[in-house]
């Protein structure tokens, strides 16, 4: 089998599991970076993440980030506060909050709130490309994997990206 029918068929494959997985709750919903809206929280922080296992959604994603000096951070964008994390260490990005006062949270941070009193809601890790490299991007993957293991995280997340690389 060429790689591009093997690229295909592993895609065609995870969006099978991706969508069985939905399919066996009725209407089931996935909280967009948390369950920001309603209460006017920060996307992607933790009281949004809170509010989604509180509500006992069936999953919530969030977006990972590395800074320059190897922090894995949660934000949708590439930048915060108009500095591009990639570029920028993490000290220097928690000098600025987000609009409840929380400071930009770590996926350590993250992935610990998200096993606590959690019996419902499935972690959705998307993993952003790096726009320095497409290795750093892989690292990024990697560091990511690693740390939710560490936190035996690992059969409550699932992970998602743009770039098929990442996810192999």
């Amino acid at each position: 089998m060429n790689v591009f029918k093997k690229n295909h068929a592993f895609f065609f494959l995870s969006l099978l599991f991706a969508f069985s997985s939905c399919y066996a709750q009725k209407n089931a919903i996935v909280a967009h970076r948390g369950a920001w809206k309603k209460n006017n929280l920060p996307e992607n922080s933790i009281a949004s993440l809170r509010h989604a296992i509180d509500l006992k959604l069936p999953g919530s994603e969030f977006d990972v980030w590395r800074t320059a000096d190897d922090s894995l951070v949660i934000n949708h964008d590439a930048h915060f506060n108009k500095l591009l994390i990639e570029q920028t260490n993490y000290a220097d990005l928690i000098k600025f909050n987000l609009s409840n006062g929380e400071k930009l949270p770590t996926l350590y941070e993250y992935i610990s709130e998200g096993i606590k009193n959690n019996k419902h809601t499935l972690l959705v890790c998307e993993i952003k490309p790096s726009e320095i490299s497409k290795e750093r991007g892989k690292e990024t993957a990697i560091k990511t994997v690693e740390t939710i293991k560490k936190l035996k995280a690992n059969k409550k997340t699932c992970y998602i990206s743009f770039d098929y690389d990442i996810l192999k």
